[in-house]
């Protein structure tokens, strides 16, 4: 997490982007050779939630999330790797329920972009503050008429085809889908600031509705990769760091429950900034603390892409030997059971570069999930080689 004080000096203000932008620069690089690696030639990436989710900021220049790392787009072209940005995210009104209903309902960025412009460009009092942004921009960066615009839902399983010959279907192996959410905080501050409640129910609702959009991609597409970032440390006082601090490790152990889900930890905000010589409380990032939002992010792909493949692999393939060792009429010796896990259990340790730590959390989503996924698995011989492995400091 940064931690940082109010900047009084652009000199040092400017210095200090810089260095986040060559920061983010050098991620970029390692992301693009993982992609290259792995096979990617196209790589999607999905902004969807909050306001954070949108770019929005009261305190410096509103520029779409992903859109705030240009670099990316054009270096990923030059190594032969093309990286697509969408967008399905809203600045208010955007409880996770809301989200969820945009999935649901399969609603293009076109259709989100229109609320977008109102919160944005229009001069109801029900608009967001907006001056950080002019029409003309608004324009560009949350356009209502998109070429070959695409649906949220059909998005996020855009990765999966059909297989020409078997008819079934498969994921794409050149295509990696990735969602990136920011949320959590609508309903709290809805029932605050529209309702006078200062109860923390919302966050609780919040969750819920979070859980049911992550749990439906996972059921239907665990193959699109999703990595949730956690609430800002607004303010980075003891006390906000300690209340969200508690609020963030509920919605990591949320994202733990799913094999292609990860949890990215947020930065530290001011709340308090000087800009266009008027000093400004906000909740937002501002330009450097959205940057090393997405160093987070980025160095999140870098660091958890691959195993989470390796995940989903060991999670289907488990899942699927222990529903064929469910139904056979004639059930297998003990010891042929072992013999069918131990080889799978070798080639799965040696198909993939996985380090400890990655190791420990197959083995923790193993142990989670035993009794509702792999019951008619081998528990003592599967916790047994990965423990192994784990000693091994692969």
């Amino acid at each position: 997490m940064h931690k940082k004080v109010l900047n009084n000096s652009n000199g040092s203000r400017d210095n200090v982007i810089r260095i986040a932008q060559e920061d983010l620069g050098v991620i970029n690089d390692k992301f693009i050779e993982l992609m290259k690696s792995r096979g990617i030639k196209t790589v999607r990436i999905t902004s969807a939630g909050n306001s954070i989710a949108t770019g929005y900021s009261a305190n410096s220049p509103i520029i779409p999330l992903l859109f705030r790392n240009p670099d990316l787009v054009e270096k990923a072209k030059n190594a032969g790797v093309k990286v697509e940005f969408f967008s399905y995210a809203r600045a208010q009104d955007n409880r996770e329920e809301h989200v969820f209903e945009w999935f649901l309902k399969n609603l293009t960025q076109a259709e989100i972009n229109k609320m977008v412009q109102f919160d944005f460009a229009s001069d109801s009092p029900k608009a967001m503050d907006h001056r950080t942004i002019t029409k003309e921009e608004v324009n560009k960066y949350y356009p209502i008429y998109i070429p070959n615009d695409i649906g949220f839902r059909d998005l996020m399983y855009s990765n999966l085809v059909k297989d020409d010959v078997t008819g079934k279907t498969v994921v794409n192996p050149e295509m990696a889908n990735i969602l990136v959410y920011n949320g959590i905080t609508a309903s709290f501050l809805d029932d605050v600031t529209r309702n006078g409640e200062k109860s923390l129910k919302g966050f609780k609702e919040d969750l819920e509705s979070l859980n049911s959009f992550l749990e439906t991609i996972y059921l239907t597409d665990p193959y699109t990769q999703i990595y949730v970032c956690g609430m800002p440390y607004v303010g980075n006082t003891d006390v906000t760091i300690k209340i969200i601090g508690t609020i963030n490790e509920m919605i990591r152990e949320t994202c733990s429950k799913y094999s292609n889900c990860v949890f990215v930890q947020s930065v530290g905000q001011n709340a308090l900034y000087k800009y266009d010589g008027r000093y400004v409380i906000d909740i937002h990032y501002n330009k450097e603390e959205y940057l090393y939002l997405l160093a987070n992010i980025f160095n999140a792909f870098c660091h958890k892409y691959v195993s989470v493949v390796a995940l989903n692999d060991f999670h289907l393939s488990m899942k699927t030997m222990s529903k064929q060792n469910e139904f056979l009429d004639v059930p297998k010796t003990s010891e042929q059971l072992e013999q069918e896990f131990l080889s799978y259990m070798t080639q799965f340790l040696s198909k993939y570069d996985l380090s400890s730590g990655q190791i420990n959390r197959i083995m923790e989503y193993y142990v989670r999930r035993y009794s509702h996924d792999y019951f008619h698995t081998p528990r003592s011989v599967v916790i047994q080689e990965l423990d192994g492995a784990i000693k091994k400091g692969r």
